[in-house]
């Protein structure tokens, strides 16, 4: 059973067109200090439940917006990384909240797909996956406004809140038809053994930068490239490339598809972004343990649409490979 969830005694809100300032600032230090005293909490401030945060959207917008139009929405983000960093915070949760609103905005709602909510892979979850990264909408937060700043606990640990108001405007659709990637395995057939290597190959017709995802079947979503031990470098239009490449695999970097104990068969997807300039993927909801892992299928998709919806559709692409594991 879970500690009940409070509020902390002292709330800074701040409504500035600054995300960050010395008062932000102040309210992260006093939310993390009273962490470090939580065995006071019960009697300083209560078991008073508080409601739900979840939803990001906090009005429904204006429908679907046109190429060039621009609506203001209102949305919250939630940031419950203990080990953030106090001088941060306000700055993770303002671009987390912005790339909310993209999502709010632009995106298909994923809270309510049954299809996330399965603990098995299957082929509806890998098709949501796919129709995520191969959106045809992007945007662009040209605006903000009415920012405040809200701190709760959670068992021990601090909960930073963030709401504010962001003008989302939506791209023209200006899709490069002539960017593309093609990808694929090294064993055509896409069936592995337990522990047999895997690598990927991906020959692009633009020069670009990849990100890869690996959708696991253990519900989470790995961070596969770039990640330190394969930094992202350009890729040049024509070359094929192996991830991990030979020079790597020499070093000790494999990768080696595995089942969960007690199963035979597993089903897994690559998913495959390609970008004319570097975009960073950073998770704000990564494991505890590992930092390149998502530990939830709804949780990534998330955070993969909020990513790929701030990048503008003529300078990226994509393409997906599933595969499966077996020990039959």
């Amino acid at each position: 059973m879970h500690s009940p969830t409070v509020p902390i005694a002292v709330q800074i809100k701040m409504r500035t067109r600054r995300p960050c300032g010395s008062l932000c600032y102040l309210f992260a230090v006093i939310l993390c200090s009273v962490a470090a005293s939580s065995s006071l909490l019960p009697s300083l401030l209560g078991a008073q439940a508080v409601q739900n945060w979840e939803d990001p959207c906090l009005n429904s917008g204006p429908g679907r917006l046109e190429p060039g139009e621009e609506a203001w929405i209102r949305v919250r983000a939630i940031l419950r990384d203990p080990g953030v960093k106090v001088s941060e915070v306000c700055e993770q949760l303002v671009k987390k909240a912005k790339n909310e609103a993209l999502r709010c905005a632009l995106g298909e709602h994923i809270t309510t797909s049954s299809s996330l909510v399965s603990k098995e892979m299957n082929n509806e979850i890998m098709s949501t996956f796919q129709k995520i990264i191969r959106q045809e909408v992007s945007g662009s937060v040209v605006a903000v406004r009415n920012i405040s700043y809200k701190g709760y606990f959670q068992d021990i640990y601090p909960v930073f809140i963030c709401e504010l108001e962001a003008k989302v405007r939506r791209d023209e659709e200006q899709r490069d038809a002539d960017f593309e990637i093609y990808v694929s395995l090294n064993k055509p057939d896409r069936l592995y053994k337990p522990g047999e290597e895997l690598t990927l190959m991906v020959r692009p017709t633009k020069d670009c930068y990849l990100t890869v995802f690996n959708v696991c079947s253990d519900e989470s979503v790995r961070m596969l490239y770039p990640n330190e031990r394969m930094p992202q470098e350009l890729i040049r239009s024509g070359n094929l490339v192996e991830i991990p490449s030979a020079e790597q695999r020499k070093s000790g970097i494999h990768l080696h598809p595995r089942v969960r104990p007690g199963r035979s068969q597993e089903m897994e997807e690559l998913l495959v972004v390609a970008t004319k300039e570097p975009r960073e993927f950073v998770s704000v909801e990564k494991s505890a343990d590992r930092k390149d892992v998502i530990p939830t299928y709804k949780a990534a998709a998330e955070e993969i649409q909020r990513w790929i919806l701030g990048i503008e559709h003529y300078n990226r692409t994509s393409a997906d490979v599933p595969y499966t594991i077996t020990s039959n």
